[in-house]
């Protein structure tokens, strides 16, 4: 029944029993969909259709942290790549770990698992010399 419904154009479903929490949480991805494309014309580069798409997309359950993980530090270290989510060059886990009290290290995680989640998108920076820079986006 799901195959078929997708195939006629379904964007997302919810199975029986469901909570009033996740009917919004459907129609609220429905929203950010629906504004994420162009209005009022049929032509959409590639990357405004992927990023319309991905606000579908559900993720793994957040209100349960996974095994070793402190939701209160995933949420501050979330919050801190949204805060430079205006700056295109995004956070490195070195600049994260000062932000938000944690070691580079535990930044390093928790940003992997964001990202790894399609939360944040990751952009390796080669430079000049020495080790390559992973750098982070809020998406």
């Amino acid at each position: 029944m799901v195959r078929a419904a997708v195939g006629h154009g379904a964007l997302a479903y919810l199975l029986k029993p469901f909570t009033f929490a996740a009917f919004r949480d459907r129609l609220e991805r429905y929203r950010r969909y629906r504004e994420a494309l162009p209005a009022g014309t049929d032509a959409a580069s590639q990357a405004e259709v992927d990023r319309a798409l991905a606000e579908l997309r559900v993720g793994p359950d957040r209100s349960v942290a996974p095994k070793g993980a402190a939701p209160g530090t995933n949420d501050e270290i979330a919050r801190a790549v949204r805060d430079f989510r205006d700056n295109p060059a995004g956070v490195t886990a070195d600049e994260v770990a000062k932000l938000v009290g944690v070691s580079r290290v535990t930044a390093w995680r928790y940003l992997e698992r964001l990202a790894d989640e399609g939360l944040v998108g990751r952009n390796t920076d080669y430079g000049k010399a020495g080790r390559p820079k992973t750098r982070y986006q809020w998406r």
